[in-house]
Order: C-alpha cells, then structure tokens, then sequence
C-alpha cells in the first residue's frame, strides 16, 4: 500500500515539476522518494486513500478555492509573517501545544523550544518568501507542501528549502500540528 502511495505522490511531484517549480530549479530526483516516504511515516496516522482533494494553489483563484483551503492559505501568510516578526504571541495561537517539527537546524523541537530559540534569534529569518505547491485535506488533517526560501540577515545568501505543514482542525479553528522544512541542496 505504501510503494503505491509513494508512486502516486511521485506521479503528482513529476506533473508539478513543470512550471509550478520552474524558477526554483526543482527537478524530480531520487530525494523525493526519501522526503516521500519520510512525509508518510510522520504522519503516517493521516489514512491517505487519495489525492482527491489535492490542490496546486498556484493555478487556483480564491472564489474557486473551498473555504478549508482559503482558510490555510491565510494562517501560512500569518504564521510567515510572525515569525519574521518574531511575534510569539500570534506564534502561540498557530502552533497547537503538540506542535513539532522537524528543523532545518537538524533538531526536532516542540512549541516551546521553537518559541524560545525563535525569542532569543537563534532561529531568525530577515527574510522569508514563501510557494504552497500542494493542499490535501482527510478529515480534520490537512497538509500544505511547497518551497520557500529565506535569508538569515540582511545581504546573507538565499536559502531554499522544501516545506510539509500539518494542519488540525478542531473546536472551529486551524492549528499547526506538525512541520518538516529541509535545506536543498544546491547543485
């Protein structure tokens, strides 16, 4: 079941090869098998049965997009925006408190681990652009995929990365749940 499932995520990664990531220079290579398969073993409690609900943001206008969609697109912007603001209070109401996520910085950290290096600028971004390439949605789990890319001071190189966000839905409201943001490898 997994080997098909990581053929149909790998199927969707060659079709989004295209224009989608043509100024990023992303092209399908065996590390979208690993990040693939890594993706599902960290959620692998997400019973992924399709890809029904897959979206490329890029290509869709907002009246087009459901209000589940709208709705992440919205707190990505915000959660960008506080953390280049380093805005802890507005971090705390994204992040559930079982936040995790897997670092650039080669750390897994919770939400207050996060919350204290992001206070203490050991984890700060002077910039920070953002791609959401891919929403799904099963239940009240949804995943953003895509690339960003940062700089940690001003004039300091571009960094690009590859991103998962998991977004839970509960008691009216979205929270960041999970996250996997990875350095690419400049070729």
């Amino acid at each position: 079941m997994v080997e098909s499932k990581l053929r149909q995520l790998c199927e969707i990664e060659r079709r989004m090869a295209g224009p989608v990531n043509a100024g990023v220079g992303r092209q399908l290579d065996p590390g979208f098998y690993y990040e693939a398969s890594s993706y599902l073993c960290c959620v692998e409690y997400i019973k992924i049965c399709g890809v029904s609900n897959y979206m490329n943001p890029s290509n869709a206008t907002n009246d087009r997009q459901p209000v589940w969609q709208q709705q992440l697109a919205e707190l990505q912007e915000r959660a960008r925006r506080a953390f280049l603001a380093q805005d802890l209070g507005e971090m705390r109401l994204i992040l559930s408190d079982d936040f995790i996520v897997n670092s650039p910085i080669n750390r897994i950290l919770n939400k207050g681990a996060l919350l204290e290096l992001l206070q203490q600028g050991v984890i700060r971004h002077f910039s920070y652009e953002e791609q959401i390439e891919l929403m799904t949605r099963q239940g009240e789990i949804a995943v953003v995929m895509g690339n960003d890319v940062v700089t940690d001071t001003l004039g300091g190189p571009l960094i690009r990365r590859r991103f998962t966000n998991v977004w839970r839905e509960g008691k009216g409201r979205w929270q960041l749940i999970a996250r996997h943001a990875h350095h690419i490898a400049e070729s």
